[in-house]
Formats: C-alpha cells, structure tokens, sequence
C-alpha cells in the first residue's frame, strides 16, 4: 500500500504548480513558438548575404505614390527590412493600398528560396495631431491639450478608444506597425523661450499616468495587429531644443531620469511593444561622447540589461540635424549597430548627408573587416526575423 503521506505531498506538490502558474504566467516571448522561431530566424539569418543579413536593419522611405527602381532594389537585392510611408504616399486610399500591396508583393516574390523570402514591416507616424502624417482616415486633437480636456478617470478610456481606431485604419490600409506612442513626458513650457518641442505630443506629465496611457496605446494597437513604437527613449520632454534641427543637451542626473522620464517606457515594456525607438539627445551625466542613438551605455546597460527589453531598438530619422550637422552618418550606423542599435530609420535624402546606399555599402565593407560588429549585425538580424515571426508578418 502506497505512503498516504506521499500521496498527499503529491497533491500538494500539483496544487502548488498549478496556482504558480495562475499567478505568473509565461511572458509572450516564452511561448513555445518562440523558441522555434528563435532558432529558425537564426537559420534563415545564417543563410543570407552580408548585404542581405545588412538590409535587414534597414527601414526606409520613398517619396511619391509610385514604386521606384531604387526601391525595388532595396526590397529584391538587399532584403530590406522596413518601408516608412508618409504624406507624400498617400495622396488618396487607393493609391496608398495599391502602393503597400507593390511593397508586399515585390519582397515575396524575389528569386530566393521561399524561406528567404521577408515580409517587410510596413510603417508610419500615426498619431494624434499635427503629427499625423497621413490623413487619410478618422483624426485626433494634439494628445496632450485634448487629455487636460478630459476628467483623469476618462483619459484611459479615450486613449484605448483612439488607439484602436487608428489600428484599425492602419491595417485597413495595410500597414502592420506605427511609430506611436509618444511617452516623453510634458514640462511646462520654458520660461525664457515658452518652447518644448514634444509638448502637445505626449500623454501626461505625470511618469505613472503617461505609463498608463502609453501602456494602453501599446496593448490596443498590438491587439488590432499593429506593432506599436515606445519612443523617444530615455525622454525628450525637458529640452527646449527639437531634434529635428539641432542635438539637444540635457543634464539631468542618472536618479532624475530613472524615476521621472524613463518611468513610462519601464510601464509600457511590460505591454512588450515590438518597437523602442531613442532620441537623438546627449545625456552627459551618462555618456559625454555619444547621444542615446549611439551610446552602448543607454543601448545595451540600459534597454537590454536593466529594462529587459527584448524587442527591437530603432533610431529616430537619422536625416534629422541632430545628425546631420554632427556626425557622418556611415559612422553613426555602424557605432549605432556595434554598440546595441537594431535599425537604422532613414526617411529623407539631404545632399549634406550620407544617402542610404552610402551607408549600406560601408557597413558591408565593415561587417569582413570587424568581427563584433559581424556578430552585432547577425543578432540584431535574427532579432527583426524572430519578431517578425511572433507577430504573425512571417
């Protein structure tokens, strides 16, 4: 006869089991897919070309309605990851479909083996306000003017109702990710210049309900098929100075960051947002040589090490003059990439700047040359490839 007491340790043993995994669920990207697609993204990235594995990290635009040989290039030689679409590329709903659909169809009909044949994530701005680049659809007021309107215990709600209807436009139009939401939080506007440039963008001055909201945003979205943005990390709300034209100093100590401006993105990395994207922002309490795009302090210590985030980390435009008036662009890319960046968001071409193609060839050159960076590009590769694959793009 069996040891009564060891059947009820068996018991127990079950119990305790079954409310642990009550209490703390698996995270999504344990699933038992993930691992599966893991190792096949690792596979596929393995069977790629330098140029190809290389085009990977690439997300960019092209003006007009119409598809270009250039673009064609990128999608069919170099395996472009990403396309941006802006007011330019969509003119009306039926040219902008037809456009997406030429995307989608020239990245899966290559001459490679169908494995090897990379859905593209297919993206824009869409948020609330004069930020909205396409206006296609249902628009919104200015994030932050429209929530100051709306009772605290309201604002949740509203954020979960817009988010969801602009998801649901998006992928009307056939798009699969946004670069949205904007969780930077709100500073008063500066006394001597009464700017900040972000302002009317963000969700709250408040780090826990901009979390909240943010967090929202992410859920709605993702939920609709809409691979949502985190951004601008570690925050670009208490600057004066817009990215867009000039490289922005903030001085704020480690402790003020951690518990103010990057408080909504460790909110919101809960939601598992696919995209974070950083701000082209010099931190010297942190880094005095490299901005947040660049810096494998904020980039790996930060993101990975400290937020755990394991999706994929992309720069703002790189043609911004943040940039543009600062640094070479070929160099931006590769120390981006050798220092933890994933990919590399161009959406315009400026004469003064490196164009797109520039830059993939020297990263090409670079990835015989330096053997870290090889293996930074072969990660951050299969990391695009495997989110691709968890999100139900490939």
């Amino acid at each position: 006869m069996k040891n009564p007491m060891f059947r009820w340790g068996f018991v127990m043993a079950g119990l305790i089991l079954f409310f642990a995994i009550r209490i703390f669920p698996g995270r999504p990207e344990e699933k038992p897919d993930a691992g599966k697609n893991l190792t096949r993204a690792h596979r596929i990235c393995d069977a790629l070309t330098p140029e190809e594995q290389i085009g990977q990290l690439f997300f960019l635009a092209f003006a007009g309605k119409e598809p270009t040989p250039l673009a064609e290039k990128w999608v069919t030689q170099w395996n472009l990851g990403g396309v941006a679409f802006f007011g330019s590329n969509a003119t009306d709903e039926k040219s902008l479909k037809e456009l997406i659909s030429w995307y989608k169809n020239t990245a899966l009909r290559k001459e490679t083996p169908h494995e090897q044949r990379i859905p593209l994530f297919m993206a824009t701005d869409h948020e609330p306000g004069s930020f909205m680049a396409i206006r296609l659809g249902r628009t919104f007021p200015n994030n932050y003017d429209q929530l100051q309107k709306i009772a605290s215990a309201e604002r949740g709600r509203y954020v979960a109702r817009i988010s969801g209807e602009m998801a649901e436009d998006l992928r009307k139009w056939g798009f699969n990710a946004n670069f949205y939401p904007v969780l930077d939080l709100y500073y008063p506007p500066d006394i001597k210049t009464g700017r900040r440039p972000v302002g009317h963008r963000v969700f709250s001055g408040n780090p826990r309900e901009a979390g909240e909201l943010g967090s929202l945003a992410v859920r709605e979205m993702q939920n609709r098929g809409v691979l949502a943005t985190i951004k601008h990390f570690p925050g670009h709300g208490d600057t004066t100075l817009d990215s867009h034209y000039t490289l922005p100093v903030i001085k704020k100590p480690w402790k003020d960051l951690w518990e103010q401006d990057i408080t909504p993105f460790k909110e919101a990395i809960k939601e598992k947002p696919a995209f974070l994207m950083t701000a082209h922002i010099l931190y010297p309490e942190l880094d005095q040589e490299y901005p947040a795009t660049m810096s494998a302090h904020f980039l790996q210590n930060i993101i990975r090490r400290k937020l755990d985030f394991k999706g994929i980390i992309i720069t703002d435009d790189l043609m911004m003059g943040a940039m543009i008036k600062n640094y070479d662009l070929r160099e931006v890319a590769y120390l981006s990439i050798k220092n933890g960046m994933d990919m590399l968001l161009i959406t315009r071409r400026k004469k003064e700047a490196a164009t797109p193609e520039d830059i993939h060839a020297y990263l090409t050159a670079l990835y015989h040359q330096d053997l870290d960076f090889k293996k930074r590009v072969v990660d951050s590769c299969s990391r695009i490839l495997w989110t691709k694959m968890n999100h139900g793009i490939y």
